[in-house]
């Protein structure tokens, strides 16, 4: 069983970019390191932390923003 983090470690702003990489879309880590500039280790890790704090999913190696991702975007713009 995964393990659930209950806090972000990632800035705002990271936040912000990666859950506007895949908002309203399913996406693979191909697509977001194409919009991303940043390196493939560090977009890795944001992707791992954002799916264990249940920001977004990930289900066959495609990302989907969650109800909770879509709500930080709203209270975060």
């Amino acid at each position: 069983m995964a393990c659930i983090k209950s806090e972000l470690t990632l800035a705002p702003s990271e936040v912000k970019l990666f859950l506007n990489t895949v908002n309203d879309s399913k996406v693979n880590l191909d697509d977001i390191k194409n919009q991303i500039n940043k390196p493939l280790f560090k977009i890795k890790s944001a992707l791992r932390e954002l799916t264990e704090t249940n920001y977004m999913t990930e289900t066959d190696g495609y990302y989907v923003i969650s109800d909770k991702g879509k709500t930080y975007l709203a209270e975060n713009k």
